[in-house]
């Protein structure tokens, strides 16, 4: 995940129109996660490849690509699960997977998911707890 101090001027690709812009302050919609190649990234509900071709769009926001590229995990805090698609480039992209259970978390509204870099736990962050979770 690439976070800035929130003062730096940051460029944003803007996939609806095709062209890169600047700020001049970070933004909530730069948050951008890759694989631990590099060869996948989610911004702003695109996945692209390295060569920053348009592998796909998944309708979440926030979302964490897995190490190894192939899901992303995004923090659904209306159920307090995290929701797993698969993004790999093959058809249908995108498609839903099976919920992760985040227990004891009822509904908090501020949530940020993080897998471990090997790719076997989710940590999900609130403003109140800090929840490892395995992954299958």
């Amino acid at each position: 995940m690439t976070l800035t101090n929130g003062n730096d001027p940051v460029q944003v690709y803007r996939p609806s129109t095709g062209a890169i812009t600047t700020s001049s302050a970070a933004a909530s919609d730069v948050l951008t996660s890759l694989d631990r190649h590099a060869t996948t990234a989610f911004v702003a509900g695109t996945v692209f490849n390295a060569d920053l071709s348009v592998r796909g769009t998944v309708a979440v926001w926030p979302g964490v690509v897995s190490p190894d590229g192939t899901r992303l995990y995004h923090p659904d805090v209306n159920v307090s699960d995290v929701r797993v698609f698969d993004i790999t480039p093959s058809l249908p992209f995108g498609e839903e997977l099976a919920a992760v259970d985040v227990p004891g978390v009822p509904n908090e509204r501020l949530a940020i998911a993080v897998v471990d870099p090997r790719g076997k736990h989710i940590y999900y962050v609130t403003e109140q707890k800090f929840i490892v979770i395995p992954l299958p």
